[in-house]
């Protein structure tokens, strides 16, 4: 059965000046989202890429690293693609760096991350399929019509080979009997008067004389000729019918299978109807299940965090904590957001913001707030999952989750910040 698969990249423009950017998405199995196609610019302007190499690592779910070397379209347009292995087509979050190098000096490092869902394909929806019987006899027709095709191409060379061999038994014929014109010409003229009224000649004379010699291979040059002539315009016609009997009945029997497939559509249409009302029903029932069990566990996650922050909250009551408002950069808003520093040098946070797209930065950490590894955080916003991101530079990132949620949690987040 034939396929048909187009391979689709996503665009992913990069400014050197910048160093983080939004995240993308991709389907296990979809073919529209296996790859990228990445330009390269400078503070706005294309930048030259030639002699430059871009490199894409990754790490997805099973916390393996894979390295994938970028193919390079247009050097002096700055654009490069990517074609992402599949076996790094994990579900979840996969953290992926860009390290571009010019005469093996990294240029620049650009943070980025792939968030990977699940194909859905599964053995109903196989099952599904199977219940197409004329597109897989529209499939099987044009098989057929190929294979018909094949015969008639293969007559065709059969008999181009047909005529090349009897071409090249009549030219060593035809020489054979130039080597006896010399002395028997009248008796050639004969032979070939004797050729041309259909007299039969016995291949297997013995060529005990010039006579029998130049009539035999006369005889036999013509014969194989005409024989091998006649077989192949006899296989061509042959072939040539085959072909159109099998298309006419191939063509009948799709008729016939369209109109069986009409007639059972028509007599079933009810019954089929009355299924999909119970399927849309018993599916309706999964669904509000569903729903109850994402509400449960939103109600559990929230539940969870309060606890986390009353344990936070009894574990610094004995010291006075000295807040810090951040100031919240690229549209977030949050008055409430807050954090402090213990003595024992961990950072603590309370409150939430709201408002900001994924992938910018929300506020910077001052020195001796800044953590000492890097960190990621999963968070709420507006009851979905989400991730916060934190950098040694003091960046703090959201990398992802809903776009522009109204609000993002802090609160229950901590870490050990690195020493001045």
């Amino acid at each position: 059965m034939m396929e048909l698969k187009e391979l689709g990249l996503q665009d992913f423009k990069i400014d050197m000046a910048r160093q983080t950017y939004k995240t993308f998405y991709a389907k296990s199995g979809d073919m529209g989202t296996r790859g990228l196609r990445v330009f390269i610019y400078n503070n706005g302007e294309v930048f030259d890429c030639t002699d430059t190499t871009l490199t894409m690592y990754a790490r997805p779910k099973d916390q393996e690293d894979y390295e994938v070397d970028a193919t390079l379209v247009d050097g002096l347009e700055g654009e490069y693609e990517i074609i992402y292995p599949t076996n790094i087509l994990q579900a979840g979050l996969i953290d992926a760096d860009l390290k571009l190098r010019k005469d093996g000096k990294r240029i620049s490092t650009i943070n980025f991350g792939i968030v990977v869902d699940e194909g859905i394909m599964s053995d109903d929806a196989i099952e599904g399929n199977n219940k197409l019987p004329l597109l897989e006899q529209i499939l099987d027709d044009e098989v057929k019509r190929k294979e018909a095709e094949l015969l008639r191409e293969e007559g065709e060379d059969n008999r181009n080979i047909d005529y090349g061999v009897a071409e090249t038994a009549r030219d060593g014929l035809y020489e054979d009997a130039e080597i006896a014109r010399g002395g028997l010409y009248d008796d050639a003229e004969v032979a070939r008067n004797n050729l041309y009224t259909g007299q039969e000649s016995n291949r297997n004379t013995s060529y005990d004389t010039a006579e029998g010699t130049r009539n035999n291979s006369y005889s036999q040059a013509e014969e194989n000729r005409d024989g091998e002539y006649g077989q192949a315009e006899t296989v061509r016609d042959r072939l040539y019918d085959l072909a159109e009997e099998g298309r006419n009945d191939l063509y009948g029997e799709a008729e016939d299978d369209r109109n069986d497939l009409y007639s059972a559509a028509e007599v079933g249409r009810s019954q089929q109807l009355d299924d999909l009302e119970s399927d849309l029903a018993t599916h309706k029932e999964d669904y509000a299940t569903q729903v109850g069990n994402v509400a449960t566990l939103n109600t559990l996650s929230k539940q969870v965090v309060s606890a986390i922050n009353e344990l936070n909250t009894n574990k610094a009551s004995k010291e006075s904590p000295k807040w810090i408002y951040p100031t919240l950069l690229n549209g977030w808003i949050g008055p409430t957001l807050k954090y402090w520093k213990d003595s024992a040098g961990i950072v603590r946070f309370e409150g939430d913001v709201r408002s900001g797209l994924i992938g910018s930065i929300v506020f910077k950490m001052p020195e001796g707030y800044q953590t000492e590894t890097y960190n990621r955080y999963i968070s709420l916003a507006a009851d979905q999952m989400a991730q916060i991101r934190f950098f040694q530079n003091g960046e703090v990132i959201y990398q992802a989750g809903p776009q522009s949620p109204t609000w993002l949690q802090f609160s229950g987040i901590s870490f050990k910040a690195k020493e001045v």
